[in-house]
Parts: C-alpha cells; structure tokens; sequence
C-alpha cells in the first residue's frame, strides 16, 4: 500500500499548483486521496489486462489439432506474446529459416508497449479462436 501512496503524494505539487491558478478549493490531503484512488485503478487495469493476456496464451494450446493455424498467424501470435513479455527483439537474427521468419516478426512490434501488445495479443487471439479453437467454425 505504500508503494501506492507514494507516487499520489509526489504530484502533490503539480497538482496544488494547478488547483491555486483555477481558483479551486481542494485541501492537499483530498487532492492526495484522488491521486491514490487513480493509482489503484490504474493497478487494477493493468492486473485486468494481464490476467486476460495469461488466459488467452492457454488458450491456444486447446486449439483443435486439425484446424492448426497457419505459420503467419502462428507468428504473429508469438510475436505478440514475445514482445508482451520480453520487450524488444533482439538485434541479432537467427540462422535458422523458420526462426528468422518469427524474429522478423517480432522486429516488426518493436517499441510496442507491454500493455499495448498484451491487448493486441488478447484481440488477435479473440478474431483467430473462431477458426481454431475447439469448437470454432
């Protein structure tokens, strides 16, 4: 919890200075409560998201054998998951064919945020289980 309140208090100042040039009455103890329950919403979004990522990447593992996707969907996906959770790729490219196809891939997300490629991930995931999931078209 202190972790939490620690970032609402330190854009106190900010946050009081523009208060006293709009004329708005807000005591620093309410102004710092705001800020608290804006950091926590932000927590649980982005715990939100991360749970929703986790259950779409354990998903795919119950895709029916005999719809298996194709390789360009299968990269894209872990392309996605790549950057999701490691972050940028790599400069050096793999020898191998198939791996340097999904390192291209992955290049191509570069600079993508965690949480952006999380909901790219989750939305990818979300358009292709019609197809592959078990029970899909």
């Amino acid at each position: 919890e202190r972790q939490l309140w620690e970032p609402a208090r330190s854009s106190n100042t900010t946050a009081l200075k523009c208060l006293r040039q709009s004329n708005m009455a807000m005591s620093p103890d309410v102004i710092s409560d705001l800020f608290y329950i804006r950091r926590c919403a932000q927590l649980l979004q982005e715990r939100s998201l991360e749970e929703q990522f986790k259950k779409k990447a354990q998903s795919v593992q119950t895709w029916q054998e005999g719809k298996k996707a194709p390789p360009d969907v299968l990269d894209q996906l872990d392309a996605l998951f790549k950057q999701a959770t490691v972050g940028d790729a790599p400069a050096e490219t793999p020898e191998d064919a198939s791996e340097k196809v999904k390192h291209k891939a992955w290049q191509a997300k570069k600079g993508i945020t965690k949480e952006k490629a999380m909901s790219e991930y989750i939305a990818f995931m979300e358009d292709k289980e019609k197809a592959y999931a078990h029970g899909g078209a």
